[in-house]
């Protein structure tokens, strides 16, 4: 027997291996297509999850801010309010000061003053707090009649410079008389280098005449 006989020939199939690999390829379109699917949505959540992250985060900053200006608003009131009080506090202590001095002052004027008659009490002279060449004056004019209406008139001051040895009057100010028990007088002078005080004089005019003077010594008043 031939050995041809023993080997078959077949005819190719180009069909059948064509639907071969086009089923692998479809198959593996598939599985990447599905695959990507998997992917993107995997992707989708993880930015919906960032997406709810940042939008908690954002609600959490806005809430911390409003809440920062609210209490840095609260503090900037209580700083103003305490600076307010502070400054309250020092114009009360200023005043209170002021008030005590005052209160010296009309003591020492009313003390064993029991006289009715029209007199000018003692000067009291001080050196300003700010500007040291300023010299405030103050005295008080009483008088212990009982009157129907004020006494009026003017009150002149004068101060007795020493010009090279020569006296001179230097009027300072004139102001007007309107008393009924206790009038305070006061009133400031500058000194400069061509001033040297000796006295104070204060008249009182009532109708054109010189009702009572008295001159004081130039002496600053000791602070107490």
């Amino acid at each position: 027997m031939s050995s041809l006989a023993k080997h078959v020939i077949h005819q190719p199939k180009p069909h059948r291996t064509a639907i071969l690999v086009i089923f692998v390829a479809v198959l593996t379109f598939a599985a990447q297509s599905f695959f990507k699917k998997d992917q993107v949505r995997k992707q989708e959540d993880n930015i919906q999850k960032l997406t709810d992250e940042i939008s908690r985060l954002q609600k959490h900053n806005e809430q911390y801010t409003f809440t920062s200006e609210q209490h840095f608003s609260q503090l900037s009131l209580e700083q103003a309010t305490t600076g307010q009080l502070r400054t309250e506090l020092s114009q009360l202590q200023e005043q209170v000061l002021t008030l005590n001095k005052d209160l010296l002052f009309y003591q020492k004027i009313t003390k064993g003053s029991s006289s009715s008659k029209l007199q000018i009490g003692e000067l009291h002279l001080s050196a300003d707090n700010i500007q040291p060449d300023i010299i405030r004056y103050r005295f008080v004019i009483s008088q212990g009649k009982k009157i129907n209406k004020p006494m009026t008139g003017t009150i002149n001051i004068s101060l007795n410079n020493d010009n090279k040895g020569t006296a001179q009057k230097l009027v300072l100010e004139q102001q007007q008389l309107n008393l009924r028990h206790v009038q305070v007088i006061e009133g400031k002078v500058e000194i400069t280098d061509e001033i040297k005080p000796i006295s104070i004089t204060v008249e009182l005019i009532q109708k054109k005449k010189t009702t009572l003077s008295r001159t004081f010594d130039w002496q600053l008043t000791p602070d107490n």
